[in-house]
């Protein structure tokens, strides 16, 4: 069974060794560079947030039910 929530589930892709800020997160191509970035995105409990290696300075709370995962490159 399908929820409403997880048809609008996104991914939210995060790679802080971008050399520059404005992407928007809906790509590899287009990633946040900060990891606050993508958590203030994450409004569906559904949302995963995908991070490449690195380190990321982390100040806060993480919506319920929201999935992080980092991938190795």
């Amino acid at each position: 069974m399908f929820s409403l929530a997880s048809l609008n589930a996104k991914i939210i892709y995060v790679d802080g060794n971008q050399p520059f800020l404005g992407g928007d997160g809906s790509s590899w191509q287009s990633p946040y560079k900060q990891l606050q970035d993508a958590l203030s995105d994450a409004d569906n409990p559904n949302d995963e947030i995908w991070i490449k290696k690195g380190v990321y300075p982390f100040s806060s709370s993480v919506t319920f039910g929201t999935v992080v995962v980092g991938r190795k490159l």
